[in-house]
């Protein structure tokens, strides 16, 4: 497995994942960085397009 260079120094990572990604998977990955050393996780956002105001 290799590494993200800023991942080994900071251990911190964001996901960024939509709706069509399944959870179980998220969950994996997010488990599988933890035992990488990954200290801080987070995960990035965006509104749906439907709910965004004008």
């Amino acid at each position: 497995m290799s590494t993200n260079a800023r991942i080994r120094k900071d251990k911190e990572l964001y996901l960024h994942a939509d709706r069509s990604l399944n959870y179980g998977l998220v969950v994996e990955i997010m488990a599988t960085a933890r035992r990488a050393g990954v200290e801080s996780m987070g995960m990035i956002t965006e509104p749906d397009k439907e709910l965004r105001k004008p």
